[in-house]
């Protein structure tokens, strides 16, 4: 089962997380709170908590319907932090196995100005220790045909390992179209568990020229009321 823990936005800014010079996080996701448990995968969990104004985000889901997502706790859980998890349904023991039998969970964030990224980070960790358990990160600016970011995963929950997916390139800056980025996971056997926590996608979002200009008019205007005021 995939699991995600929780996000506190104050770990997330200050945290061991590091962005690019003028980048900040434009979607984040807090996946519910201490003592929640679900198995419904349409929970409001699992909305954005959230998003930069200049960007919606939809919620993480399981897209593909091959994986189980859910929050829950767990003795092994950091205290106070609820975790989702995603349980791979499908018969994926492999990276290459994952995206040929279509097992992801994803999220699309939409730029409304034109946004340029830096990074995608998130925490993984097996549920627990059967191997190989890993992940392999896709996105739809290339019709998810390239690994951004693949590994086997060597860490056991409580201990997480932090992931940066670097999104510097060219093909993620200046977008204004949206943009969705898959998860594939895969496990030794239907039903081992991968835990996620904090994803955060990071960059900047800029209003558009013609948005700019009517804000400097605006400014104008209320800059010539307060002279004929004086």
């Amino acid at each position: 089962m995939l699991r995600f823990n929780s996000i506190k936005v104050a770990a997330i800014l200050l945290g061991g997380m590091t962005f690019g010079a003028g980048a900040t996080p434009l979607v984040t996701y807090n996946f519910g709170t201490t003592g929640q448990e679900t198995t419904v995968e349409t929970s409001p969990a699992f909305n954005p908590t959230l998003t930069d104004p200049n960007v919606t985000a939809t919620a993480i889901a399981d897209t593909s319907t091959k994986v189980g997502i859910e929050i829950s706790s767990a003795a092994t859980t950091p205290v106070g932090a609820p975790f989702n998890r995603v349980d791979p349904q499908a018969n994926a023991t492999s990276a290459a196995l994952a995206v040929t039998n279509g097992v992801y969970f994803s999220f699309t964030a939409t730029p409304n100005a034109a946004m340029s990224l830096t990074d995608l980070q998130f925490d993984a960790a097996r549920g627990g220790g059967g191997t190989p358990r890993g992940y392999d990160i896709r996105s739809s600016v290339d019709n998810f045909a390239t690994d951004l970011s693949t590994a086997d995963l060597a860490t056991v929950r409580p201990v997480y390992t932090h992931v940066t997916v670097d999104l510097s390139g060219a093909a993620f800056q200046n977008l204004t179209a949206p943009v969705t980025f898959r998860f594939y996971v895969y496990s030794p056997a239907a039903g081992s568990s991968v835990d996620f926590d904090n994803v955060v996608l990071s960059g900047t979002a800029t209003p558009e020229p013609g948005s700019l200009a009517l804000l400097g008019l605006g400014g104008l205007a209320l800059i010539r009321r307060g002279n004929r005021r004086a």
